[in-house]
């Protein structure tokens, strides 16, 4: 069921309209592909709690890291933050206007020095979006413990 959710990311009210099936699937892959080798760098520094990943060694974060970074070139990377915001807006707190973030132009606008926000809004864009879709496999516990990471680097609301 198509519908959207709204959050106030440092200040600014965003909105993200769910994807269509078919996209969020498309997407979804996308992204497990990409996240899918940096899990497997974790191997058994990883401890599994009710079926989610409940603790992962220090030792083993920069491991992930260098095997997320692998994956990564930065045009595709660059695609799939706008593919993944493509159906998120921004009331710009200065005009009053609502912004798609997804545009390249706008992204560029709204994000430069403020990649704090531009995180926060992808944790959005990707959960409204996508939960479901890894939910229950060890990617949501994954996520969730990155999605806990971009709190730290997110700017308060204000």
């Amino acid at each position: 069921m198509l519908g959207s959710e709204e959050r106030m990311i440092n200040g600014a009210a965003y909105t993200t309209t769910r994807f269509a099936a078919r996209r969020a699937i498309a997407l979804g892959t996308r992204l497990a592909k990409l996240v899918a080798p940096a899990i497997g760098g974790l191997g058994g520094g990883v401890k599994i709690k009710d079926g989610k990943i409940a603790d992962v060694s220090s030792d083993l974060i920069p491991v992930a890291i260098n095997a997320l970074a692998s994956q990564l070139h930065e045009d595709s990377i660059v695609q799939l933050i706008l593919d993944l915001l493509a159906q998120t807006t921004r009331v710009n707190p200065d005009t009053r206007k609502r912004e798609d973030v997804g545009t390249g132009e706008i992204f560029d606008n709204i994000y430069a020095g403020n990649l704090g926000e531009m995180l926060g809004a992808l944790k959005f864009a990707v959960e409204v979006n996508l939960s479901s879709f890894f939910a229950g496999s060890g990617i949501s516990g994954l996520l969730q413990r990155a999605a806990a990471m971009t709190d730290r680097l997110a700017p308060a609301d204000a």
